[in-house]
């Protein structure tokens, strides 16, 4: 079982909803998506679309169907609905996001941050849902329908995400 085959069966058992999703191939000539697609421009960061055909809809978390998924892509991206587990997830990525991110307070008291290859998303406890992605200066929460991705999946820049 690889790591993110394992990281993808513990999420769902918390009950998380994940799904997979391509994964970047770094090479010394450079970066490019599993897809296949010689310009694909979201590289390690859309769904495989096989088994997740409607994407973010497609999130589960039934543990059969995680453990087939990864079973058929195991080097697969970790995508996940912050919303399954009553949660917002926040992209703070450039320099410009970390200052709105404090101005709006956003680094007072994440439930829980990943590192991502660009910066980080901090992920809240959020008690309204919200039905789709919003944005707080630069910064970008993802709502009911949007997905962040999950440790340990690959970024595009070669690094890990790492829970912190």
């Amino acid at each position: 079982m690889t790591a993110r085959t394992g990281a993808a069966v513990a999420w769902a058992q918390q009950g998380a909803a994940i799904f997979p999703l391509w994964w970047p191939i770094v090479t010394a000539e450079g970066v490019r998506c599993a897809c296949g697609a010689p310009t694909c421009a979201a590289i390690g960061k859309h769904p495989i679309g096989a088994v997740a055909p409607r994407g973010v809809l497609d999130a589960s978390h039934d543990v059969a169907r995680v453990r087939t998924w990864w079973e058929q892509y195991p080097d697969a991206n970790v995508g996940f609905l912050p919303a399954s587990l009553g949660l917002v997830g926040c992209d703070v990525d450039k320099p410009e996001h970390h200052e709105d991110a404090r101005r709006f307070g956003l680094f007072a008291e994440p439930t829980f941050e990943v590192e991502t290859g660009a910066g980080l998303h901090l992920y809240f406890r959020y008690p309204y849902p919200i039905t789709h992605d919003v944005r707080l200066g630069t910064v970008i929460v993802r709502g009911a329908r949007g997905y962040t991705i999950l440790p340990p999946s690959q970024h595009r820049s070669g690094k890990a995400y790492v829970a912190r």
